[in-house]
């Protein structure tokens, strides 16, 4: 909980929106860009500074699970007594989240510093938002160099802006079908789009699940000279145990050694976090692909943290429409986890309209015309799942925010 604890209190409203209201007026809003090179080049003063110093850099890509595998790995090196960087995204509550060096996050005042700073480089430069968030963060570890700099892919590999150091230690956690307009439209493309982020003569460690993925990792990385470990997993590890075996492998790569203090796993953003408000615990877990979901419900069954009084409510993103019918089917086969499952939408930024997700409706769903129905008395002492879209998420943080 310390993780978040933190976050929460850094969290503040009105220098959010002004902040990313500057940002965006700068460098538009986010999205995915293919391009690399020019951001090799603006920075490589700052990435000569950082290999020169002895900084190790791990690279973590993956359809699923190289969030929670980052922010577990941060854990791990923490406790053993290093000091750390990561980049992250997206980020539910606020940008700072993105933003964590050498031992402490941003500040509104600090990041804003930074952007006037380098204003003009990022515009003459045309930095998309993710190049230009990733830019300041790089410039600012080149100034506070910490032991380890953990970097999470934003989407792909291959032409991620954090794709830019000579030799990192790389991980891939998963291989599912997400974001197939840009990755392609099968497995295997998707995998080499990750795989981009591999050197040759390097390291990469693998936690994909698909045998005929994983003979096909082996084949690339015998022929790039690259060292592959491939982890064995049990049946019964839920993909949050996988993920924390991600975290203590690259660890023991880094350090060579096992981690030998107490395990306490931190919670991340939107990632099985409980939020007690108004008399009802809301569970936050973002899944934004059929995998994600799939393996969220199992997790869930599992480990019995559901019962038939509980309500799960759904929302999703734009581009993102080719899965929900598929995502709503899967629900459909787990009918003793919830009592009630609602459809709805959220205002802003990659929403999706009503009548829209209303198209997608079939027996077992009601649609909730507006979210904050859930704080009607009838709700209270209930276990609330908020699920789907990290946007959709976050917009509910925001407001209990507003309150707390």
């Amino acid at each position: 909980m310390k993780n978040i604890y933190k976050i929460n209190k850094l969290y503040d409203q009105i220098k959010e929106e002004k902040l990313m209201a500057d940002l965006i007026s700068l460098a538009g809003k986010e999205g995915f860009r293919p391009r690399l090179e020019h951001l090799k080049d603006l920075l490589s003063a700052e990435i000569s500074k950082i290999e020169s110093s002895g900084c190790e850099v791990v690279v973590i890509a993956g359809t699923n699970g190289k969030g929670e595998a980052a922010h577990g790995l941060k854990y791990l090196l923490e406790e053993s007594g290093s000091s750390v960087s990561l980049w992250s995204s997206p980020h539910v509550l606020t940008i700072l989240e993105r933003l964590y060096i050498n031992g402490h996050y941003l500040s509104y005042e600090r990041l804003e510093g930074l952007f006037n700073q380098d204003k003009s480089t990022i515009s003459e430069e045309g930095l998309s938002f993710y190049e230009m968030l990733f830019y300041i963060f790089l410039k600012e570890c080149a100034n506070d160099i910490s032991d380890f700099i953990i970097l999470e892919v934003g989407l792909g590999g291959r032409f991620d802006g954090v794709n830019v150091f000579n030799n990192p230690l790389t991980a891939i956690t998963s291989i599912s079908l997400d974001h197939t307009q840009i990755l392609g439209n099968t497995l295997k493309k998707i995998l080499f789009e990750k795989y981009g982020v591999t050197r040759n003569g390097g390291r990469l460690i693998s936690s994909v699940e698909q045998k005929h993925l994983n003979e096909t990792l082996t084949t690339w990385c015998e022929r790039d000279s690259i060292s592959l470990d491939i982890l064995k997993f049990k049946n019964n590890e839920n993909y949050s145990q996988r993920n924390q075996r991600m975290s203590l492998e690259l660890f023991k790569e880094l350090t060579g050694e096992c981690f030998n203090g107490e395990l306490r796993w931190p919670l991340t953003k939107g990632r099985r976090e409980r939020v007690t408000f108004h008399n009802r615990d809301f569970i936050f877990i973002g899944a934004h692909n059929l995998d994600g979901h799939r393996k969220m419900l199992q997790m869930i069954k599992d480990e019995d943290e559901a019962s038939k009084d509980d309500v799960l409510v759904l929302s999703f993103s734009t581009g993102r429409e080719d899965q929900i019918k598929s995502i709503l089917d899967l629900y459909q086969t787990y009918p003793c986890l919830f009592t009630s499952k609602y459809l709805t939408a959220f205002s802003g930024e990659r929403s999706i309209c009503s009548d829209d997700l209303k198209s997608y409706l079939k027996e077992g769903y009601d649609f909730l015309e507006d979210w904050n129905y859930l704080l009607n008395d009838q709700y209270k002492n209930k276990k609330i799942y908020i699920t789907g879209s990290y946007f959709f998420i976050s917009e509910v943080q925001k407001y209990f925010n507003m309150f707390t």
